[in-house]
């Protein structure tokens, strides 16, 4: 008998590299892993059990539309099982859009993630008012 297990509160989308150098089509290199070549995956992970939720292997650019944004598809396809559920998503600043945010949480799921500075989405009151930087003149 087979126990179905449910994730937890938190789930987090991740982006691995499975290191690989034989002959295949879709073999990426990625220069700020330690194994460089291999097959990208990505993941949606229970943060607490560790165990792997969904899996989705990158073969290029499934839609090769100027509006699809990949980032947003790959977090959508990983996530849609659980919408509804108030879940908490984690997610790094290659996933994080301002767009998805508003998505996930049409969708009764909730987002934490960094973001990159140069994204467009941030307005300038963000930008400008940096405390750190204050701190680090003195």
């Amino acid at each position: 008998m087979f126990t179905i297990l449910l994730p937890n509160t938190q789930i987090c989308v991740v982006e691995r590299l499975a290191a690989y150098r034989g002959n295949c089509s879709f073999r990426v290199y990625m220069k700020s892993k330690s194994g460089r070549y291999g097959i990208k995956i990505w993941v949606g992970a229970d943060c607490e059990t560790l165990y792997f939720l969904n899996l989705q292997i990158y073969t290029g650019m499934q839609d090769r539309k100027q509006d699809v944004i990949e980032e947003k598809r790959v977090v959508t396809d990983l996530i849609a099982p659980y919408y509804g559920s108030w879940r908490g998503i984690t997610m790094d600043n290659f996933f994080s859009l301002i767009p998805l945010a508003d998505k996930l949480y049409a969708n009764k799921v909730t987002h934490t993630g960094t973001m990159r500075s140069n994204k467009t989405e941030i307005s300038n009151p963000f930008l400008d008012n940096r405390p750190y930087l204050a701190l680090q003149k003195n």
